[in-house]
């Protein structure tokens, strides 16, 4: 067995784990920017430049704000399975190519075609990006040590606490600027065209494969794993599975705070407290940096207290998800009960939500990688699907009961439904979760035998 310090420094799997960093920097950044520029696509004189386009009339916002998700549900399903079978690069470096081409072209399509135009440009992108996340539980399962899975893993995706404060800096800037909302997508093109470059330049598919990489941290890396890359997916295993159901379910739940800071609460804050899309800006801002600095916090503890104090993963995933939950629940439905004097007093709910929701990425996230990591990039898929089939409900009842965006008990109700619903889904996560490898997830001549007969 290896020392960790033998493997100490910078090694092959932090340039790996730094790409796919801002991987998820970029991806946020442009599924959290998007808001704050349809705000100015519909807001008059946002910029100075009277020739920046407005569009007014549109009455279809939610579901702009829900299109890039049906594309997203329509691929996920398929980059889990792909990339375990081909590796992540090749598929992450085209799907970003895509999505900067679409980031290019789309106010193009905009003027040109209103939002039918944005609508499938959106439902694009969305499948692009669909495809790679669900890729992100495979790299982690591929490049990450076992001993470090809470520490690199969480960094992975902490990358969302950056990329929602760069989208939302970029978008309002851009916005408020001579050049208008246009130029936050031509930015926003060229970050993703340059990290398709650097993917393709350094990025790596295995760690076996890889020119440079030392012994010693390949076998660190592999240390205490049992991945196996051509074995047959056990389908009736995961779908009769009530870990893999739990976790699904708990991903439902998780996605609806993801959704509501992404999508709505920008034009909360901006319809029932006035607030000025600068202002919303650094609000969002704030509140992001605050996720991204609390979740790497999270991760340092609970990698101590797996590793060190030999507590349970499958406990210290419950604690997490069940704080993030019941945290995120408990000041939502406070939230329903807001009548649009409480200036200050959102401030600190929403920066509450987020703080909740830090620990979240250590708790259902990481947990695909725990119960099978062979096959954690399709669970993650279907994952996503499921949570996507929770949630589809959410822009339909924004459109049917907040009807006045100013009317803060139109929004209560959709607050209301959220945290119940993040209660309901976390309960079934701790009373049925695991943080266990599952038995079906190493395949063996007797489970083969089995499954024939």
């Amino acid at each position: 067995m290896m020392d960790r310090p033998e493997v100490s420094g910078f090694g092959v799997r932090h340039v790996q784990v730094i790409l796919m960093f801002f991987w998820n920097v970029l991806f946020t950044s442009m599924v959290n920017g998007f808001p704050m520029s349809l705000v100015a696509m519909t807001t008059p004189f946002t910029s100075p430049n009277p020739n920046i386009p407005t569009f007014t009339d549109w009455n279809d916002q939610s579901i702009i704000l829900s299109s890039f998700f049906w594309g997203f549900v329509a691929t996920q399903l398929f980059g889990g399975y792909y990339a375990r079978k081909y590796g992540v690069k090749w598929f992450m470096v085209p799907s970003m190519f895509i999505t900067a081409i679409i980031c290019f072209s789309l106010p193009y399509l905009v003027v040109q075609f209103g939002s039918i135009g944005l609508i499938f440009a959106v439902v694009v992108a969305g499948c692009a990006q669909g495809l790679s996340h669900s890729m992100l539980p495979v790299f982690i399962s591929l490049w990450v040590p076992c001993k470090e899975k809470n520490t690199l893993g969480n960094a992975v995706y902490a990358g969302y606490g950056l990329g929602c404060i760069l989208g939302i800096n970029i978008a309002t800037y851009c916005a408020t600027s001579w050049f208008g909302w246009p130029l936050s997508f031509y930015i926003t093109a060229v970050m993703q065209f340059s990290w398709g470059c650097f993917m393709s330049m350094f990025g790596g598919n295995y760690p076996q494969s890889h020119r440079t990489i030392s012994d010693k941290e390949l076998e660190f890396i592999l240390e205490d794993k049992n991945l196996h890359e051509q074995i047959p997916t056990p389908w009736r295993e995961i779908l009769n599975s009530r870990p893999v159901w739990a976790l699904w379910i708990a991903n439902g739940g998780a996605i609806i705070i993801t959704w509501l800071s992404a999508a709505e609460f920008p034009t909360y804050l901006s319809e029932v407290f006035d607030y000025k899309i600068e202002e919303v800006g650094n609000i969002m801002s704030l509140a992001f940096l605050l996720i991204g600095l609390l979740s790497f916090f999270v991760g340092i503890v609970v990698e101590y207290f797996i590793n060190v104090k030999q507590v349970e993963t499958g406990i210290m995933r419950k604690i997490c998800n069940t704080v993030a939950s019941l945290g995120c629940s408990i000041i939502l439905i406070r939230m329903a009960f807001f009548d649009g004097t409480e200036s200050k007093t959102v401030l600190y709910s929403i920066l509450g939500v987020f703080a909740f929701n830090s620990t979240s990425f250590c708790g259902y996230l990481l947990n695909y990688n725990d119960i099978s990591p062979n096959f954690c990039g399709i669970l993650f898929g279907l994952g996503g699907v499921v949570a996507s089939v929770m949630n589809l409900g959410n822009p339909v009842l924004m459109t049917i009961y907040v009807r006045n965006q100013s009317d803060p008990r139109e929004w209560g109700l959709i607050f209301f439904i959220s945290a119940l619903i993040m209660i309901v889904a976390n309960l079934v996560f701790v009373f049925f979760g695991s943080g266990e490898k599952q038995e079906w997830d190493d395949f063996n001549e007797e489970r083969k035998s089995l499954r024939n007969s």
